[in-house]
């Protein structure tokens, strides 16, 4: 039998900030039947980290972010992403929870695209 308390359980607001996604998603995929494996302890919902990560890791693409965490990471100002998010062809993007989020696999793929296009890459810098 396992130990509970060597499974270290989640809340869904803490399972969210690991997969980079809001509490609300993760309901809704609990809804649709869809999503990490939880676990119901009466009215409460918990998810494993163990079953997290093996989530997260197969679902690499479609892990989000919000437009400050991707501005961090390609050390760009948020301003930059709004203006990018505007062209044709621009960066994709959803609103969950009321958050405008870009799906990490929508986000690589728009990056490996901008470095082959000029057009895109002048805008980048700008």
């Amino acid at each position: 039998m396992m130990n509970l308390i060597s499974l270290s359980l989640l809340t869904p607001h803490e399972a969210a900030l690991l997969l980079g996604t809001t509490p609300a998603y993760l309901g809704q995929l609990r809804y649709e039947g869809r999503g990490p494996d939880y676990i119901k302890l009466g009215a409460t919902v918990r998810y494993s980290r163990r079953e997290l990560e093996r989530y997260r890791h197969a679902q690499d693409d479609h892990t989000f972010v919000t437009l400050p965490e991707l501005a961090q990471m390609w050390s760009v100002s948020v301003e930059a992403l709004y203006t990018l998010r505007t062209m044709q062809n621009g960066l994709r993007s959803q609103t969950i929870g009321g958050r405008v989020m870009i799906r990490l696999g929508d986000a690589e793929q728009f990056l490996r695209a901008a470095t082959r296009t000029p057009a895109l890459r002048r805008a980048s810098a700008a």
